[in-house]
């Protein structure tokens, strides 16, 4: 029997989930995922494809991601492909590395997007990766990290996963400690895992109407992840330097310089916040606008030179 055709369109949510073929491992150690999330990161940054969670385990992979321009189904033959290259490459084997097709749920309400995010944040706790919430807290290949404010890089937005838990970010991230902590007692609702139909009265469509807003990262003046992207590329290429080294945190001068630049077009041509900047930059608030300041100042004598 042939295979149906994947629902996918602009703004569309979709948990993704691929295992390793015979259920055997795709991440045999941390070098082997960070290889994975190092391709995650550069595909997200390109497309503008939206994460809004993630977990690795070791035989299998969790993603949750708000289609932009590019159809999912091409963002992850790409990520799928270049993956599997670098682990038979590295291995010395070859054919499949995952089991069949990935699997793709569409997500249709803010209640389906809850529960999504809250399982597979909790997957690695479930897989036995970590053994507590403040273990997850530290895992470093699962979204949850992120949401907790620690090493904030900038393919990454917690504010707009944080954001369908409230309004307001101290509020936003308490109720998404309870919520997460809530599900450790709790069975995973069908509808999460099988993407069966909710009922109407008990959830909203992600496109519907919440206090005058559509769901959707324009609505939340949340800038697609290509803006900043184009800007960092044009920041390199300027100062001739790599996307690592530009946002890296070494304290060199031509690269404290860059990262001037780099804050200040995020503020004045993206309007991006200072915490929103800091996060991205792996810096404070107050170092932000340090940035921003001086950045200004080389923006100007650069405007008055090439004059």
């Amino acid at each position: 029997m042939p295979r149906g055709p994947r629902i996918d369109a602009p703004g569309l949510i979709h948990h993704i989930m691929a295992r390793g073929i015979e259920r055997g491992n795709i991440f045999n150690n941390t070098s082997d995922a960070q290889a994975f999330l190092t391709r995650l990161e550069k595909l997200v940054l390109d497309t503008g494809i939206q994460l809004l969670a993630f977990a690795l385990v070791p035989n299998h992979f969790h993603l949750l991601l708000r289609r932009t321009g590019m159809p999912v189904s091409i963002f992850m033959q790409r990520l799928l492909t270049s993956y599997a290259v670098y682990f038979n490459k590295k291995y010395g084997r070859a054919g499949h590395l995952f089991q069949n097709r990935y699997k793709s749920i569409p997500c249709r309400s803010e209640n389906q997007l809850r529960e999504l995010v809250r399982y597979i944040h909790l997957n690695p706790l479930r897989a036995g990766r970590v053994r507590s919430l403040d273990e997850l807290a530290k895992y470093p290949f699962s979204g949850h990290v992120h949401l907790m404010g620690r090493n904030n890089p900038p393919w990454i937005d917690p504010d707009a996963t944080l954001r369908h838990f409230g309004l307001d970010a101290a509020q936003a991230k308490s109720l998404y400690l309870d919520f997460i902590a809530a599900g450790l007692t709790m069975e995973v609702p069908a509808t999460v895992l099988h993407g069966r139909s909710e009922s109407p009265d008990r959830t909203r469509d992600l496109r519907n109407r919440h206090n005058g807003q559509l769901l959707h990262p324009e609505s939340l003046n949340h800038r697609p992840a290509s803006e900043i992207s184009r800007i960092i590329s044009e920041v390199c290429a300027s100062n001739s330097m790599t996307r690592t080294e530009l946002l890296s945190t070494t304290k060199r001068r031509h690269v404290a310089q860059a990262r001037a630049r780099l804050a200040f077009r995020m503020s004045k041509e993206l309007g991006l916040s200072g915490s929103e900047i800091g996060r991205r930059l792996s810096v404070s608030r107050s170092a932000v606008s340090k940035m921003i300041y001086k950045g200004s100042g080389l923006e100007e004598v650069k405007s008055t030179t090439v004059s």
